[in-house]
């Protein structure tokens, strides 16, 4: 089984509950993907707004009056940060961490640790297998919380920035595949489907999230903005920065940072998670 491979050898600070419900029906996921780093050479990564299904209209109706008190009409996103309109990021900020049925992941992978002898013919094949590795690490994490329910996922992903056009239908059907193989819970995968990042509004808070974490790993950002908004983040997990990773056992924001070689010095410090706002189990 793929795992976070941050070192946890601690008891969980948040144990696994599950229902004991005669008929709890079945748990709907929407899982809003993106990437970053295709053009960085230290670092690529991805990120993942979980969401209730049922929720979508909730995070609608909260995007919607957030942008309405702000008066801010702009696609959201890390690169559209400016001092004007930190206000309303910081507040959208707020509002993912004050919502139990919001959750994010992360994973970082250091291009140093990529093979690329395995990937002469295809550069792009390495990042989409850790692609698919980081969606299905998320479904199994959530699988093994809920062992007496039903699942079902459905996967949205940003435009994919490959040249193969049907790169999220073979995510699709290796996710299915895999997934098939090491679960023994009864799930169904629906969907993994492209979508344009204008018109998806988790996308968009995803790629916020995972731009501000991307960012601090790179130390690329010296905008007064940036930086705040990142500190604002971090606020929130009592972290002075963003440059380290979680326990795996974390549910509302997970960075998981890619160490697959045990033979070589782990240089990244793993840190406790002491949240804003406490909230109920997500998963």
């Amino acid at each position: 089984m793929l795992k976070n491979t941050a070192l946890d050898s601690r008891p969980s600070t948040s144990p696994i509950q599950s229902s004991s419900n005669k008929n709890p029906g079945t748990l709907r996921w929407l899982i809003s993907a993106d990437e970053s780093g295709t053009d960085s050479n230290k670092y690529y990564g991805f990120g993942a707004l979980w969401m209730k299904y049922q929720r979508r209209g909730d995070f609608l109706q909260g995007i919607w009056e957030l942008r309405v008190e702000h008066d801010y009409w702009e696609e959201i996103k890390w690169t559209n940060i400016f001092l004007k309109r930190l206000e309303f990021y910081e507040d959208l900020i707020e509002y993912f961490f004050k919502h139990d049925w919001l959750a994010f992941r992360c994973l970082i992978v250091p291009r140093e640790i990529v093979d690329m002898a395995y990937h002469l013919d295809n550069p792009n094949i390495g990042f989409f297998k850790h692609y698919g590795m980081f969606i299905e690490d998320g479904i199994k994490k959530c699988t093994d919380a809920h062992p007496d329910r039903d699942m079902e996922f459905r996967v949205w992903v940003d435009n994919l920035s490959s040249s193969y056009k049907k790169e999220a239908e073979k995510m699709e059907k290796i996710l299915i595949s895999k997934l098939k193989k090491e679960l023994s819970v009864k799930y169904n995968l629906t969907s993994v489907i492209q979508q344009d990042s204008k018109k998806a509004q988790s996308i968009q808070l995803a790629d916020l999230l995972l731009g501000a974490v991307m960012a601090a790993w790179r130390q690329e950002t010296k905008m007064s903005a940036k930086l705040d908004l990142q500190l604002n983040i971090a606020e929130h997990l009592d972290w002075r920065d963003l440059r380290a990773d979680t326990w795996k056992t974390e549910r509302k924001f997970n960075i998981w940072w890619f160490h697959p070689n045990r033979e070589r010095p782990r240089y990244v410090k793993t840190r406790d998670v002491n949240l804003k706002y406490k909230y109920s189990l997500f998963y």
